[in-house]
């Protein structure tokens, strides 16, 4: 085999994120999350957020649909 060539076997894996970053002034957050659902209700909790300090920083993995 040349130097630099994958075997066939060998896949590539991509993983698909999304981030956020939320700042605030001014109070102090009890409990901090996002939620899914239709406009108007709450749905589950789908992003929970450890560290409430400003800046709210997360990334997570994004299910793609097949």
């Amino acid at each position: 085999m040349s130097k630099g060539l994958r075997p066939e076997s060998a896949r590539a894996v991509c993983v698909e994120t999304a981030s956020t970053c939320i700042t605030y002034t001014g109070i102090t957050p009890g409990s901090g999350h996002i939620h899914t659902g239709a406009p108007g209700s709450t749905g589950p909790i789908v992003i929970p957020f450890t560290d409430l300090a400003s800046p709210i920083t997360n990334t997570v993995p994004v299910k793609m649909p097949a």
